[in-house]
């Protein structure tokens, strides 16, 4: 019998090979909830559990600030993901975890079984 995650990731990233692929990477072992703008994001936290955020820092609607106060506000955890090297200087500063693109996909896996308290799936 398949187990049903229980963790629920949201995903906030609007190229879309990028979320596939962390959606294909995360779904074995969480639910992953996806969304492509800041709007979205913050519909789906208003409306569902969500356990940890995903979150690009350039999205189509603005950057990620008021996904991530949001996410603050809720005491949700949360990872930057960017491309733009500006950017990561920005976030350096950030308390939360920033991970630059092109990022290891598998070692997502291990961050945020980290962030959660869970035990990785081999």
């Amino acid at each position: 019998m398949d187990r049903v995650p229980s963790r629920h990731v949201l995903v906030v990233e609007d190229d879309e090979a990028i979320s596939d692929l962390l959606g294909d990477i995360l779904d074995q072992d969480y639910t992953v909830l996806r969304a492509t703008g800041a709007e979205a994001a913050l519909d789906i936290m208003g409306r569902q559990r969500v356990d940890v955020v995903l979150l690009d820092y350039r999205l189509p609607d603005g950057s990620g600030q008021e996904v991530a106060t949001q996410a603050d506000k809720s005491g949700i955890p949360m990872i930057w993901i960017t491309g733009d090297p500006a950017a990561v200087q920005v976030l350096d500063h950030d308390p939360h975890l920033v991970l630059p693109k092109p990022f290891g996909l598998l070692g997502i896996k291990g961050v945020l079984a980290r962030m959660l308290g869970d035990s990785p799936q081999p």
